[in-house]
């Protein structure tokens, strides 16, 4: 199972993309968030509820890590995330893949969380 999201963000790709790979800033709008910036690195979202690892790692054009909840059953592999990032004048165009959830239930609980708990609060930290 597989989503794909398409969300533009009212500021520079530069912006965007520090806000979404640099731990202080997802800190702020995210809950507790740690981000390695390097394949191979630590990632960690929202109060350690989501730990993962660098995949891909490419400044200011894509980021793809992988993404396991602590809920999800202990034998369910990791999904991944991936972000492709595209300059639009004074905007960006955030493109997102997230694959391999363990059920169809958490892809569609995911889907409106991409929305609810990283995109909304991103683009309200960024521009109000």
């Amino acid at each position: 199972m597989q989503i794909s999201l398409k969300r533009k963000i009212k500021a520079p790709v530069d912006v965007v993309f520090d806000a979404l790979s640099n731990e202080v800033v997802l800190s702020e709008y995210a809950g507790k968030c740690a981000f390695e910036r390097k394949v191979g690195g630590i990632v960690m979202f929202f109060d350690e509820w989501v730990h993962g690892e660098v995949l891909k790692y490419v400044k200011n054009k894509e980021l793809s890590y992988t993404w396991k909840p602590t809920d999800w059953p202990e034998t369910a592999n990791a999904s991944v995330v991936t972000m492709t990032f595209l300059e639009r004048g004074v905007a960006t165009v955030i493109e997102l893949t997230h694959e391999n959830f363990p059920n169809d239930k958490e892809a569609e609980n995911h889907k409106n969380g991409w929305e609810e708990y990283i995109f909304g609060p991103l683009e309200k930290y960024l521009i109000g």
